[in-house]
């Protein structure tokens, strides 16, 4: 869904990769994530503050993953990074 809006805004996109790094609980069976980062990189010509915009859409109202995943007591940071 990310790459689907930002080409309705017209951005070029080259390449798009996610690198998601994560922690779980300790000592728990089934052990269930409390924190997990991602990064989200984007080649192309990509503005910086609509990729952005689109992370948050996407993790906001569409990620069926995210929403799981907070509901479940997890802490979800991201970031954006642009490559030209």
């Amino acid at each position: 869904d990310i790459v689907s809006i930002l080409q309705k805004q017209r951005q070029t996109i080259r390449s798009f990769k996610m690198i998601i790094d994560g922690e779980r609980e300790a000592d728990k069976e089934p052990a269930l994530w409390k924190k997990v980062h991602i990064q989200f990189q984007f080649g192309g010509d990509v503005s910086l503050e609509k990729a952005r915009k689109a992370c948050a859409l996407s993790l906001d109202k569409y990620c069926s993953v995210a929403a799981t995943l907070r509901a479940a007591g997890c802490t979800i940071e991201w970031d954006v990074e642009v490559m030209n």
